[in-house]
Formats: C-alpha cells, sequence, structure tokens
C-alpha cells in the first residue's frame, strides 16, 4: 500500500463537495482482534475505510452504515471500486453476496495512447436485495480521483 494524504473536490449533484483520503490507516473493527492497514476517505459528514482485493476497493467499515445498523453487510469483498482484472463494460461484477450493490462499469475513454482518461460506472441495487439507499453512478478521472457522484433514481 503506498502512501497518501490528499484533499479533491468533486460535483455530488449541483454541489461542489470536498473528500479527503489517507493511507495507510491502521483499522480494527469493532469485535474482532484483526488489525489492517486500509485507506481512509472522509468529509465532513462521515468516514470510510477501504481495502484493495483483486477486483477492487471494498469498505470494510462506512460510519453511516453503523447508525442504520447495517455494518454485517460490509465483509470486505463488495466492489464498490471497480478496479483489477476482469471487468467488462456493461456487465455487473457482483464481488459480495452479503452487499446489496454491485458495480458495473458503464464507460471508459481513452485517449490515442490507450491511456484511461476517464471511467464511468454505476454501483445498483441487485435484484431481490433490500436497501434503503439509491443507485449511485460515479466518474473516475486518472491522478484526480472521483471527479462526480449522483444518485440515481
Amino acid at each position: 500500500m503506498h502512501e497518501v494524504k490528499n484533499t479533491w473536490i468533486f460535483k455530488r449533484g449541483d454541489r461542489e463537495r470536498k473528500q479527503g483520503i489517507s493511507a495507510p490507516v491502521i483499522f480494527k473493527k469493532e469485535g474482532s482482534s484483526k488489525i489492517v492497514r486500509t485507506f481512509k476517505t472522509e468529509n465532513r459528514k462521515n468516514y470510510q475505510h477501504y481495502v484493495c482485493h483483486e477486483k477492487g476497493l471494498a469498505r470494510i467499515y462506512d460510519q453511516r452504515f453503523e447508525q442504520t445498523g447495517e455494518l454485517d453487510s460490509l465483509d470486505g469483498k463488495e466492489c464498490k471500486f471497480p478496479a483489477g482484472f476482469g471487468w467488462k463494460v456493461g456487465e455487473t461484477q457482483d464481488c459480495s453476496k452479503k452487499s446489496p450493490k454491485a458495480a458495473k462499469i458503464t464507460e471508459l475513454i481513452f485517449d490515442e495512447n490507450f491511456i484511461l482518461q476517464k471511467m464511468s460506472y454505476t454501483y445498483e441495487k441487485k435484484k431481490g436485495a433490500k436497501t434503503l439507499r439509491k443507485d449511485d453512478y460515479y466518474e473516475y478521472v486518472p491522478n484526480k480521483g472521483r471527479v462526480l457522484h449522483k444518485k440515481l433514481k
């Protein structure tokens, strides 16, 4: 895991938001003796801890889920941010049976040298799953981070 401490601004709806990321951060999940190194993201309202796996980044803690009693759905296997091997544009990846949502890359834009310029993806409710959270649409730009987040209907 590389070291990072950065803050960036992205659009959420019609407003700009500020998000910070730090790594490595030592994290111990309540009720567990296991200590892991995570990426921690935070904004003015909450914070989350992520780990890497072969398909992308997965949350192992989300402060909002503690308030709603949904912490058990965070098993470190979801694909909250798609990366790694096996992804295809337009194909949903269900990386965690516990997570009520799954990711799908909707668009990849490359420059003339085939270097990634932008990735768009959704994080949508799985058929038959129960969640109060709306579906999400994200845009990621290399060396900038997440530049857009909006809720889908």
